[in-house]
């Protein structure tokens, strides 16, 4: 019984110390990188928008800071490349 609450309690030591040892960004890069994504979007450059969310969400897993705005962008982002086509004639 005492190796399993042992093991138990090792297990959550290594858990939870993956959220202290993992690399914590300030909220001005945070803006910073959601800005970056924004000027991707505004130049239609979709394709590399969904690459700059997806690493973001990658790198930032437990960060929740513009969260609304993030899950909207990955929205737009994931747009067909016939519309990208498109809206690209159009300009």
């Amino acid at each position: 019984m005492k190796k399993v609450i042992l093991i138990g309690l090792l297990l959550m030591l290594f858990g939870c110390s993956g959220i202290f040892l993992h690399q914590t960004k300030e909220p001005q890069d945070i803006r910073q990188d959601l800005n970056k994504v924004n000027d991707l979007i505004r130049t239609h450059q979709f394709r590399d928008a969904k690459k700059s969310i997806d690493k973001f969400i990658q790198n930032n897993p437990s960060c929740m800071i513009g969260y609304d705005k993030l899950f909207f962008l990955y929205q737009v982002a994931d747009i067909s490349s016939d519309e990208i086509t498109k809206d690209q004639e159009k300009c």
